[in-house]
């Protein structure tokens, strides 16, 4: 990890893993909600595509909360072997 002047750490001093820790407090259901809706839109239909796509992997259980939130909304749906889909 390398400083910058400010003392702090700049984005492309931190590993991945490091970068998500420090930057990304929480990922609220609120937020992962747009993020699945998004992911889903480019073709991420599999739970654990999305998840990764979210970078919720940290996030399991605000994941599971979003993901069935937008199932009784009604925005999405899951075929049974295929992944979810938007409705």
């Amino acid at each position: 990890i390398v400083a910058d002047n400010s003392g702090g750490k700049s984005r492309e001093s931190l590993s991945g893993h490091e970068f998500k820790s420090t930057v990304m407090n929480k990922l609220t259901v609120g937020i992962l909600k747009k993020r699945i809706v998004r992911a889903i839109k480019s073709g991420n239909n599999k739970s654990h595509n999305i998840i990764e796509a979210c970078d919720a992997e940290l996030w399991y259980s605000n994941f599971c909360k979003a993901i069935a939130e937008l199932q009784v909304e009604g925005k999405v749906i899951y075929k049974s072997g295929l992944g979810y889909y938007l409705n």
